[in-house]
Protein backbone atom coordinates (compact mmCIF):
# COMPACT_ATOMS: atom_id res chain seq x y z
CA UNK A 1 0.00 0.00 0.00
CA UNK A 2 1.68 3.25 -1.10
CA UNK A 3 1.74 5.85 1.04
CA UNK A 4 -0.11 8.79 1.35
CA UNK A 5 1.20 12.00 -0.07
CA UNK A 6 1.59 14.85 2.11
CA UNK A 7 0.70 18.32 1.10
CA UNK A 8 3.67 20.48 0.09
CA UNK A 9 3.31 23.61 2.10
CA UNK A 10 3.97 25.96 -0.61
CA UNK A 11 6.06 29.34 0.09
CA UNK A 12 4.72 32.20 0.30
CA UNK A 13 5.24 34.45 -3.19
CA UNK A 14 4.58 37.86 -1.21
CA UNK A 15 7.38 39.84 -0.30
CA UNK A 16 8.35 40.48 3.40
CA UNK A 17 6.64 43.74 4.08
CA UNK A 18 9.25 46.29 5.38
CA UNK A 19 9.14 47.75 8.84
CA UNK A 20 8.06 51.49 7.27
CA UNK A 21 5.05 50.25 5.51
CA UNK A 22 2.93 48.87 8.35
CA UNK A 23 5.03 49.03 11.70
CA UNK A 24 6.30 52.64 11.94
CA UNK A 25 6.79 54.61 14.65
CA UNK A 26 3.33 55.32 16.55
CA UNK A 27 4.15 58.69 17.15
CA UNK A 28 5.55 59.73 13.86
CA UNK A 29 1.75 58.09 12.59
CA UNK A 30 0.27 60.56 15.30
CA UNK A 31 2.30 63.67 13.70
CA UNK A 32 1.37 62.87 10.60
CA UNK A 33 -2.31 62.82 11.35
CA UNK A 34 -2.17 66.06 13.18
CA UNK A 35 -0.34 67.52 10.23
CA UNK A 36 -3.40 66.82 8.33
CA UNK A 37 -6.21 68.57 10.81
CA UNK A 38 -7.36 72.27 10.36
CA UNK A 39 -5.59 75.34 11.96
CA UNK A 40 -8.38 75.95 14.28
CA UNK A 41 -8.38 72.59 15.26
CA UNK A 42 -5.07 72.24 15.98
CA UNK A 43 -5.58 75.10 18.48
CA UNK A 44 -8.28 73.87 19.89
CA UNK A 45 -6.32 70.60 20.48
CA UNK A 46 -3.79 72.47 21.90
CA UNK A 47 -5.60 74.55 24.35
CA UNK A 48 -7.46 71.21 25.57
CA UNK A 49 -3.89 70.04 26.66
CA UNK A 50 -2.45 72.85 28.11
CA UNK A 51 -5.59 72.94 30.47
CA UNK A 52 -5.39 69.05 31.23
CA UNK A 53 -1.37 69.45 32.13
CA UNK A 54 -2.64 73.21 33.82
CA UNK A 55 -5.37 70.98 35.90
CA UNK A 56 -3.13 68.21 36.54
CA UNK A 57 -0.04 69.95 38.08
CA UNK A 58 -0.52 71.48 41.38
CA UNK A 59 0.34 75.11 41.60
CA UNK A 60 -0.75 77.47 44.67
CA UNK A 61 -3.20 79.26 43.37
CA UNK A 62 -1.14 82.63 43.03
CA UNK A 63 0.60 81.05 40.13
CA UNK A 64 -2.11 79.17 38.40
CA UNK A 65 -1.95 80.07 34.62
CA UNK A 66 -4.59 82.81 33.46
CA UNK A 67 -4.19 82.28 29.61
CA UNK A 68 -6.59 82.72 27.12
CA UNK A 69 -6.00 81.66 23.27
CA UNK A 70 -7.99 82.90 20.47
CA UNK A 71 -8.66 79.62 17.71
CA UNK A 72 -8.21 82.10 14.83
CA UNK A 73 -4.95 83.94 15.02
CA UNK A 74 -3.87 82.31 17.98
CA UNK A 75 -3.29 85.29 20.33
CA UNK A 76 -3.17 84.93 24.48
CA UNK A 77 -3.85 87.20 26.64
CA UNK A 78 -3.32 86.76 30.53
CA UNK A 79 -0.27 85.73 32.85
CA UNK A 80 1.36 82.29 34.03
CA UNK A 81 3.37 82.04 37.11
CA UNK A 82 5.61 85.12 36.98
CA UNK A 83 5.12 85.98 33.33
CA UNK A 84 2.09 87.98 31.37
CA UNK A 85 1.14 87.67 27.75
CA UNK A 86 1.18 90.96 26.15
CA UNK A 87 -1.66 90.98 22.81
CA UNK A 88 1.61 91.08 20.49
CA UNK A 89 2.28 87.57 21.44
CA UNK A 90 5.34 87.97 23.79
CA UNK A 91 5.84 87.30 27.24
CA UNK A 92 7.06 89.53 29.76
CA UNK A 93 7.66 89.47 33.38
CA UNK A 94 4.75 90.53 35.67
CA UNK A 95 5.15 93.23 38.28
CA UNK A 96 2.63 94.70 40.44
CA UNK A 97 2.40 98.96 39.59
CA UNK A 98 3.00 101.57 41.92
CA UNK A 99 0.31 102.62 44.54
CA UNK A 100 1.08 106.35 44.71
CA UNK A 101 -2.03 107.29 46.11
CA UNK A 102 -1.85 110.66 44.50
CA UNK A 103 -5.36 113.02 45.04
CA UNK A 104 -6.11 112.12 41.13
CA UNK A 105 -5.98 108.84 41.96
CA UNK A 106 -7.81 108.81 45.33
CA UNK A 107 -10.54 111.33 43.43
CA UNK A 108 -11.01 108.65 40.59
CA UNK A 109 -10.96 106.03 43.00
CA UNK A 110 -14.05 107.77 45.13
CA UNK A 111 -15.78 108.61 42.41
CA UNK A 112 -15.99 105.08 41.14
CA UNK A 113 -16.88 103.82 44.99
CA UNK A 114 -19.57 106.69 44.60
CA UNK A 115 -21.10 105.02 41.28
CA UNK A 116 -21.11 101.74 42.43
CA UNK A 117 -22.79 102.59 45.95
CA UNK A 118 -25.74 104.75 44.10
CA UNK A 119 -25.94 101.18 41.65
CA UNK A 120 -27.04 99.49 44.32
CA UNK A 121 -29.45 101.82 45.80
CA UNK A 122 -31.32 101.92 42.53
CA UNK A 123 -34.24 100.08 42.44
CA UNK A 124 -34.95 96.87 40.55
CA UNK A 125 -36.61 98.47 37.83
CA UNK A 126 -34.48 101.02 37.31
CA UNK A 127 -31.39 98.58 37.69
CA UNK A 128 -33.57 96.34 34.47
CA UNK A 129 -33.17 99.91 32.16
CA UNK A 130 -29.84 99.10 32.70
CA UNK A 131 -29.64 95.24 32.32
CA UNK A 132 -31.90 95.34 29.52
CA UNK A 133 -30.22 98.32 27.57
CA UNK A 134 -29.78 97.98 24.01
CA UNK A 135 -27.28 99.59 21.40
CA UNK A 136 -24.30 100.31 23.08
CA UNK A 137 -21.32 98.15 22.51
CA UNK A 138 -17.74 97.74 23.72
CA UNK A 139 -14.38 96.68 21.82
CA UNK A 140 -11.72 94.56 23.72
CA UNK A 141 -7.86 94.96 22.93
CA UNK A 142 -8.32 91.97 20.29
CA UNK A 143 -10.71 93.90 18.41
CA UNK A 144 -13.66 91.47 19.69
CA UNK A 145 -17.04 93.36 20.14
CA UNK A 146 -19.46 92.39 22.83
CA UNK A 147 -22.47 94.00 24.37
CA UNK A 148 -22.22 97.03 27.38
CA UNK A 149 -24.99 96.51 29.75
CA UNK A 150 -25.92 96.59 33.44
CA UNK A 151 -23.60 97.87 36.02
CA UNK A 152 -20.63 98.23 33.71
CA UNK A 153 -22.62 100.69 31.30
CA UNK A 154 -24.02 102.69 34.25
CA UNK A 155 -20.73 103.18 35.48
CA UNK A 156 -19.32 104.46 32.22
CA UNK A 157 -21.88 106.84 31.29
CA UNK A 158 -22.44 108.35 34.45
CA UNK A 159 -18.71 108.23 35.02
CA UNK A 160 -18.32 110.83 31.50
CA UNK A 161 -21.53 113.40 33.07
CA UNK A 162 -19.83 113.61 36.63
CA UNK A 163 -16.32 114.39 34.92
CA UNK A 164 -18.13 117.12 33.05
CA UNK A 165 -20.74 118.12 36.08
CA UNK A 166 -23.78 116.39 35.04
CA UNK A 167 -25.76 114.60 37.39
CA UNK A 168 -25.56 111.25 37.27
CA UNK A 169 -28.92 108.78 35.35
CA UNK A 170 -30.90 106.35 36.90
CA UNK A 171 -32.49 104.97 34.11
CA UNK A 172 -31.06 103.52 31.14
CA UNK A 173 -31.08 106.33 28.06
CA UNK A 174 -31.73 105.61 24.36
CA UNK A 175 -28.38 106.04 22.41
CA UNK A 176 -28.10 109.10 20.63
CA UNK A 177 -24.90 110.91 18.31
CA UNK A 178 -21.76 112.08 19.47
CA UNK A 179 -20.58 115.21 18.21
CA UNK A 180 -17.52 114.96 15.90
CA UNK A 181 -14.76 116.71 17.64
CA UNK A 182 -10.92 116.48 16.71
CA UNK A 183 -7.67 118.04 18.30
CA UNK A 184 -6.37 119.87 15.20
CA UNK A 185 -3.26 121.37 16.70
CA UNK A 186 -1.85 123.42 20.50
CA UNK A 187 0.44 126.43 20.63
CA UNK A 188 2.30 127.39 23.55
CA UNK A 189 4.94 129.91 24.31
CA UNK A 190 7.76 130.11 27.12
CA UNK A 191 7.97 133.47 27.55
CA UNK A 192 3.93 134.31 28.21
CA UNK A 193 3.07 131.20 29.43
CA UNK A 194 0.01 130.84 27.04
CA UNK A 195 -1.58 127.99 26.11
CA UNK A 196 -4.07 127.28 23.67
CA UNK A 197 -5.72 123.83 21.99
CA UNK A 198 -7.34 124.11 18.11
CA UNK A 199 -10.38 122.02 17.76
CA UNK A 200 -11.94 120.90 14.29
CA UNK A 201 -14.75 123.31 15.40
CA UNK A 202 -16.89 125.29 17.68
CA UNK A 203 -18.04 122.90 21.08
CA UNK A 204 -21.50 121.99 18.99
CA UNK A 205 -24.80 122.65 21.56
CA UNK A 206 -25.29 119.58 23.71
CA UNK A 207 -21.76 118.62 24.11
CA UNK A 208 -18.85 119.24 26.43
CA UNK A 209 -15.23 118.27 25.87
CA UNK A 210 -12.80 116.66 28.21
CA UNK A 211 -9.14 117.69 27.60
CA UNK A 212 -6.19 115.61 28.47
CA UNK A 213 -2.76 116.51 28.47
CA UNK A 214 0.18 115.05 30.03
CA UNK A 215 3.44 116.78 32.07
CA UNK A 216 6.06 118.76 29.83
CA UNK A 217 7.88 115.97 28.33
CA UNK A 218 11.43 116.10 26.62
CA UNK A 219 12.37 116.09 23.28
CA UNK A 220 12.80 112.14 22.79
CA UNK A 221 9.54 111.21 23.80
CA UNK A 222 7.32 110.49 21.09
CA UNK A 223 4.68 108.16 22.32
CA UNK A 224 3.51 109.01 25.93
CA UNK A 225 1.33 106.20 27.36
CA UNK A 226 -2.24 106.49 28.29
CA UNK A 227 -1.77 106.61 31.85
CA UNK A 228 0.33 109.93 30.98
CA UNK A 229 -2.30 111.46 30.53
CA UNK A 230 -4.32 113.71 33.03
CA UNK A 231 -8.54 115.56 32.63
CA UNK A 232 -6.60 119.61 33.34
CA UNK A 233 -10.54 120.93 31.87
CA UNK A 234 -13.51 121.36 29.80
CA UNK A 235 -14.66 123.29 26.91
CA UNK A 236 -18.24 123.79 26.66
CA UNK A 237 -20.79 124.78 23.61
CA UNK A 238 -20.17 128.78 24.94
CA UNK A 239 -16.35 128.09 24.02
CA UNK A 240 -14.83 129.11 20.62
CA UNK A 241 -12.02 127.56 19.27
CA UNK A 242 -9.33 127.78 20.14
CA UNK A 243 -10.09 126.99 23.53
CA UNK A 244 -7.98 128.99 25.96
CA UNK A 245 -6.03 125.96 28.52
CA UNK A 246 -3.37 128.37 30.49
CA UNK A 247 -4.80 128.61 33.70
CA UNK A 248 -6.21 124.56 33.59
CA UNK A 249 -2.53 123.40 32.78
CA UNK A 250 -0.58 125.56 35.42
CA UNK A 251 -2.97 124.24 38.51
CA UNK A 252 -2.45 120.74 36.99
CA UNK A 253 1.40 120.47 35.86
CA UNK A 254 2.84 123.85 37.02
CA UNK A 255 5.01 125.70 34.34
CA UNK A 256 6.83 124.70 31.01
CA UNK A 257 10.08 125.27 29.58
CA UNK A 258 11.41 125.98 26.07
CA UNK A 259 11.35 123.07 23.56
CA UNK A 260 9.44 120.67 25.97
CA UNK A 261 6.75 118.98 24.60
CA UNK A 262 3.27 118.49 25.68
CA UNK A 263 0.16 116.04 24.46
CA UNK A 264 -3.03 116.48 23.95
CA UNK A 265 -6.35 114.47 24.33
CA UNK A 266 -10.28 115.22 24.01
CA UNK A 267 -13.10 113.39 23.79
CA UNK A 268 -16.59 114.70 23.43
CA UNK A 269 -19.52 113.89 25.54
CA UNK A 270 -23.37 114.06 25.03
CA UNK A 271 -24.76 116.05 28.03
CA UNK A 272 -27.96 114.25 27.46
CA UNK A 273 -26.85 110.57 27.51
CA UNK A 274 -23.00 110.30 29.16
CA UNK A 275 -21.24 109.22 25.76
CA UNK A 276 -18.07 109.58 24.86
CA UNK A 277 -16.86 110.03 21.00
CA UNK A 278 -13.13 109.14 19.85
CA UNK A 279 -10.80 110.11 20.99
CA UNK A 280 -8.21 112.83 19.33
CA UNK A 281 -4.86 113.36 20.11
CA UNK A 282 -2.51 116.47 19.48
CA UNK A 283 1.03 118.16 20.67
CA UNK A 284 2.74 121.22 20.76
CA UNK A 285 6.36 121.74 21.09
CA UNK A 286 6.81 125.41 23.37
CA UNK A 287 8.50 127.88 21.47
CA UNK A 288 10.24 131.37 22.64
Amino acid sequence: MSDKTKPVEKESSSKPKKASDDKRNPIALRMQALAKLPKVLLVLLMVGISLAIHHCTSMDAESQAVLYMFAMNGKISGRQDGSVAMKNGVMRGMAIPANPRTVAQQSARNAFGTLSSSWRSLTQVQQNSWLNAEGYNTTDIFGRISPLVGKELYNRLNGNLVDIGVAPLVTAPAPASVATVTADGANGDVSTQALTITLNDDVPANTSVKIFATAPLGFGINRPKKSAFRLIGLADAADLTPVDIAAQYSAKYGTFALNQKIYFEVVAVNKTTGQAGVPSRTITTIVA
